[in-house]
C-alpha cells in the first residue's frame, strides 16, 4: 500500500499513560527494553514522550503534560493505545491524499516536534482510530 507514491510503513504504536516513570518501569521489566530516544513535546503538542526501537516499528509511551490532557485523552483510564503512526515520505501530500478520502485532521497543518513533522487524524473522520503521519526531517 502506498500514499503519495511512497511506501507505507508502520513507524511506532502510540500508548499514552498517565505515570511516564510507572509505564517505563513496567515495559522495561516486563520485556527488558532500553529507552532509545526521549522528546519533550509539551510545548507544540503538551506531552512528553520516550520511544523504545523494535526492528522496525518503535513503541511511544507518552504522558499529556496537564490534568486537562490526561482527563480528555485518558478519561478514567491508566493506559490505553492511543495511536498508529505512519512514516511518510512528504507529509503534506500524504495529508492532501487522505483528506480526498474523507481524513480530517487535528491540527490545519504539520507540527514540528524535533526533526520530524507530524500530523493526526480526527477519529470521527478515520473509523475512530486516531493515525499520525510522520515525516523524518
Amino acid at each position: 500500500m502506498s500514499v503519495s507514491g511512497g511506501q507505507l510503513q508502520v513507524d511506532h504504536v502510540g500508548i499514552v499513560v498517565r505515570d511516564l516513570d510507572d509505564a517505563k518501569a513496567t515495559i522495561e521489566a516486563l520485556f527488558g527494553l532500553k529507552v532509545a530516544e526521549e522528546l519533550d513535546a509539551r510545548d507544540v503538542l503538551g506531552v512528553k514522550t520516550v520511544f523504545y526501537h523494535l526492528g522496525n516499528i518503535s513503541i511511544e509511551l507518552l504522558e499529556p503534560s496537564d490534568e486537562e490532557g490526561r482527563r480528555r485523552r485518558l478519561g478514567d483510564e491508566r493506559v490505553r493505545v492511543e495511536h498508529i503512526c505512519f512514516r511518510v515520505d512528504d507529509i503534506d501530500s500524504a495529508a492532501a491524499e487522505l483528506s480526498a478520502r474523507g481524513a480530517a485532521w487535528a491540527t490545519p497543518e504539520a507540527v514540528a516536534v524535533g526533526d520530524r513533522m507530524v500530523r493526526f487524524s480526527r477519529p470521527d473522520s478515520t473509523g475512530g482510530v486516531v493515525y499520525q503521519l510522520l515525516e523524518q526531517r
